[in-house]
């Protein structure tokens, strides 16, 4: 399957996220589904307005996915510091952008076994 069968339509990819967010917020509502599945929903969705050229609709939902991890799960979780590099990566200079990855590597690598740090795996 491929994009002759719809599986890499970008635009229908965002619709349907925009969809699900929905009926994940409605039900995170009505007590169904955690705060932190929300939060995954709010990071996809940025994902897929990344992936259409919406500068600045990701960065919000980036934003969102970032401090809603953070205050959730805490600023060293791994979903806060994926969220915080999805955001890193919008920064407009290659300069900003290298200096936040980087400063987001020093605090993820502590988390990280020694070997993984060594070996740059």
């Amino acid at each position: 399957a491929g994009r002759g069968e719809g599986f890499d339509d970008r635009a229908l990819t965002l619709e349907a996220r925009k969809r699900l967010q929905r009926v994940s917020e409605k039900a995170h509502k009505a007590g169904k589904v955690t705060e932190e599945e929300v939060l995954d929903g709010v990071l996809q969705l940025g994902d897929a307005h990344m992936r259409m050229d919406c500068r600045g609709e990701c960065v919000a939902y980036f934003e969102r996915a970032k401090e809603g991890f953070v205050r959730l799960l805490g600023e060293d979780s791994a979903k806060a510091v994926n969220a915080a590099s999805a955001l890193a990566k919008q920064l407009p200079s290659i300069d900003e952008r290298v200096a936040e990855l980087r400063r987001l590597w020093d605090r993820a690598k502590v988390s990280l076994p020694e070997e993984a740090v060594i070996y740059d795996i």
